[in-house]
């Protein structure tokens, strides 16, 4: 099995409850199909200039001021903000590139000035995010039981709560897995009024999935605002079981003048896009949560998949083997972007399958985690 390339994840969940109607199975394959036909009719929007990517991606230059993200019942009268009007308090790009870290690109493509890239999608993409978004509902609400028809999904964080959080900040490296169809892994941040992150929550990092899918992104509420970089486009580079390691760096900030949560990532911070103030009610006000780590998902009736680069993380002095989330930052109520602080918790699912070691205080790595695992039964 080939190691798939990961991808530029993001997403975004509010709270929801599931409702159980007694129809039967045709009508309500049915209603999907007409919701899917509606989703895409918002989500392909003509566009003069389409761009195929080395990985076979589709992408529609389209209009920044018409995108789909727009049509998201509370954006029906937004006025997209071009660019951020400011970083964090004390912002400083503080992850350094060394002869074995090196900083990663994401696949670039190039719309004209005025518009922005938004992947093509089909039926099965909506699918396959329907699934995903029902897996995180799921896990989060522990009155629904799981069952084969669902995902069973299991995360390894390190986290901080009980907080007013305005962002998260971390460098991740970047690598490959071999996984079946119907299973995602990710290695992400995210910010949260959920304490287990599933739900009102903003995630971004890296997926690996199958069917190279951007999950959420295709929901509307995120609005992208680079020419240039696309969400769902394919990382360039990955580590190497001890030798060479790509990393990305990702930030999630809430503009303290806007209330806008913007994301940006790689060499020079750029931004991708943002979530408005609204979109997320939620966290309008700061977030309690935020947790850095990797989720590994799929069906129940197979065994769990690897997480981070499939190996247990060992010691300090093997850290290229095995997956890393460096320099990991808050950014305060304050809007300042500082260190994590020590009084990190620690959650590992299925512990006989996944592994976290916090490393930690030197000048290449500052406040970090090593974490992952091979997989297999987990009861």
């Amino acid at each position: 099995m080939v190691k798939l390339l990961p991808f530029l994840l993001i997403t975004f969940c509010l709270s929801q409850k599931f409702n159980v109607e007694g129809r039967r199975e045709r009508s309500i394959i049915e209603d999907e199909d007409l919701e899917f036909e509606r989703q895409l009719k918002i989500i392909n929007k003509p566009a003069n200039i389409t761009i195929q990517t080395d990985t076979g991606d589709i992408y529609a230059c389209v209009d920044i001021q018409h995108q789909p993200a727009l049509d998201h019942p509370k954006l029906r009268n937004h006025k997209v903000q071009l660019r951020p009007e400011s970083l964090p308090k004390e912002f400083l790009d503080s992850t350094p590139s060394t002869n074995t870290y090196k900083k990663a690109t994401l696949q670039r493509v190039d719309c004209p000035e005025g518009t922005v890239p938004i992947k093509r999608v089909g039926k099965e993409e909506l699918r396959a995010a329907k699934r995903f978004s029902e897996s995180l509902l799921l896990k989060s609400n522990e009155a629904q039981p799981q069952s084969s028809e669902h995902p069973g999904t299991y995360q390894v964080v390190a986290k901080l709560g009980h907080g007013d959080y305005r962002g998260i900040k971390a460098a991740l490296t970047l690598e490959g897995l071999e996984i079946l169809a119907d299973h995602w892994v990710t290695s992400q941040v995210w910010i949260s009024e959920d304490p287990n992150g599933y739900t009102n929550h903003l995630w971004a990092g890296w997926m690996t999935d199958r069917n190279h899918q951007c999950f959420n992104a295709h929901c509307g509420g995120f609005v992208a605002t680079s020419k240039s970089l696309a969400v769902g486009a394919a990382f360039e580079h990955l580590s190497e079981y001890g030798g060479d390691q790509y990393y990305i760096d990702v930030l999630i900030a809430q503009e303290e003048s806007t209330g806008n949560w913007w994301l940006r990532i790689g060499k020079n911070n750029e931004p991708v896009g943002y979530w408005p103030k609204g979109v997320v009610p939620a966290i309008d006000d700061g977030a309690s949560y935020v947790m850095w780590g990797g989720i590994t998902s799929g069906p129940v009736s197979e065994d769990s998949s690897p997480l981070g680069n499939g190996n247990f993380p060992t010691s300090p002095s093997e850290v290229t083997k095995t997956c890393l989330t460096a320099f990991m930052k808050i950014v305060d109520s304050q809007h300042r972007l500082i260190d994590a602080p020590k009084s990190l918790e620690y959650k590992v699912d299925c512990e006989a399958n996944y592994h976290l070691q916090a490393y930690g205080g030197d000048k290449w790595r500052g406040t970090a985690i090593l974490f992952g695992g091979p997989g297999g039964p987990c009861s």
